[in-house]
């Protein structure tokens, strides 16, 4: 404000010799086509009369408020709204979508409010390096590493979810990708006796777990995960874990 009055009091133009200050006295005082005679008069008063250091303190901030930058100031907040969601871009990260649209694969495409201080880098890098193990196991195409690699990848997703703040997890479809994961560590917790019971494959046929059949869900978040990006694997994930959801009789989590 003392810079823009500095400017408007100093400057001159031909067809205004005077300058932006228009005076008349006891009547009038503009700068720059602000009426600050009031003010200033104030201000001069609280001055001259020695009225205490807050009477002018006040006068001297009402005279300067006039000659703040209105549409500066107007702009501070969209600048500041875009720098933070600048700031929030570079912050997120691919396995951090991944895990955003999972949520949204595991509620009918319905996008979280995922804020970008959940599942930060270290966290997801361990379950992407857990996630690797699991797929590494399913893909041997054996009845026994299939039980295994499921197993893994129920443990790494519930410790992950564990790992974070409740608000973290706490949308619909963020619910429904852990509940999946619970139901699925206690059906891979089974007896090996009792393995045809809750978890039937048939390589490159079929697989049901609970009952319940995943093997398209699984080959999509497969694929996804080792043909294209991690990134990409997110909504095939959560359409993998809404089904597990699903699964009858494993309510007792």
């Amino acid at each position: 404000a003392a810079d823009r009055l500095q400017v408007l009091s100093s400057s001159k133009s031909l067809l205004n010799p005077g300058g932006n200050v228009d005076y008349d006295p006891m009547k009038v005082l503009k700068i720059g086509g602000v009426d600050v005679h009031l003010e200033l008069n104030r201000f001069i008063g609280a001055w001259i009369s020695d009225r205490g250091a807050a009477s002018f303190g006040d006068g001297l901030a009402d005279f300067f408020e006039d000659f703040r930058e209105e549409d500066e100031a107007a702009d501070e907040p969209a600048d500041t709204a875009a720098a933070a969601a600048a700031a929030g871009a570079e912050q997120s990260h691919p396995l951090w979508r991944m895990v955003r649209d999972s949520m949204a694969g595991a509620n009918f495409g319905q996008q979280p409010d995922l804020a970008v201080t959940c599942f930060l880098p270290d966290a997801t890098a361990t379950f992407a390096s857990e996630m690797n193990g699991a797929i590494e196991h399913m893909l041997q195409k054996r009845k026994k590493t299939m039980q295994t690699g499921l197993k893994e990848l129920a443990d790494a997703t519930d410790k992950l979810w564990r790992s974070q703040l409740a608000t973290c997890v706490a949308s619909p479809g963020a619910q429904a990708i852990w509940t999946g994961a619970k139901k699925l560590r206690k059906v891979t917790r089974r007896t090996v006796v009792d393995y045809g019971k809750h978890i039937n494959y048939e390589a490159m046929k079929s697989l049901t777990v609970g009952g319940v059949p995943i093997h398209l869900q699984l080959n999509n978040f497969l694929a996804a995960w080792k043909l294209r990006s991690q990134e990409e694997a997110g909504n095939p994930f959560g359409e993998l874990m809404e089904t597990l959801s699903r699964v009858p009789g494993y309510d007792e989590l």
